[in-house]
């Protein structure tokens, strides 16, 4: 009996790996089919495996999830790097935005971290509420979502002073010496 039901098992994954290798095959969209196509050649490895080793025909429901997962997890990797990557057109916008405003230098991590040194630093949700005091609220990062601040020192000259940061994607600027 237990066989049997692994059997059956066994065979829905692989009529549902053909399925989806067909259909993302013969499809002429470009955009995104490969993923697809990813998660059909996962099932149909783990389709094969499981008949070719002695192995339970229960695995394929591990191999099924991890298959299922895999184009869900391409693209949520790709939107982040898209979205929080300091090189993605989107951050490019945001950090000219910042230019802009505060009419200074913009730093990535990277860049900060070769220039200043951090010692201290307030996260965005506290320093939210040192902004939301009356003697801040017509300055322009009061109106800035995730913004705090950091305290360093300046390599450079050991000058000790804060920077501003936003999140996602990391940027500092606003140099102000102590």
């Amino acid at each position: 009996m237990m066989t049997a039901i692994s059997w059956i098992l066994w065979v829905i994954v692989a009529l549902n790996a053909c399925c989806w290798l067909l259909i993302s095959f013969g499809q002429r969209d470009p955009g995104g089919r490969w993923t697809y196509r990813v998660q059909g050649a996962i099932w149909l490895l783990g389709v094969v495996v499981t008949a070719m080793l002695p192995v339970s025909k229960f695995h394929l429901v591990w191999v099924y999830v991890v298959g299922a997962m895999v184009p869900y997890a391409v693209m949520h990797s790709r939107t982040n790097r898209a979205l929080y990557g300091s090189t993605s057109p989107l951050a490019l916008i945001m950090k000219k935005h910042l230019e802009e405003e505060s009419g200074g230098e913009v730093w990535n991590l990277p860049e900060m971290r070769r220039s200043f040194r951090v010692y201290e630093s307030t996260p965005p949700d506290e320093f939210a509420r040192t902004l939301q005091s009356g003697e801040f609220s017509c300055w322009w990062v009061a109106k800035e979502p995730c913004v705090g601040k950091v305290r360093v020192i300046r390599r450079a000259d050991q000058v000790k002073g804060s920077l501003l940061f936003k999140d996602r994607p990391r940027f500092y600027f606003n140099w102000t010496p102590d």
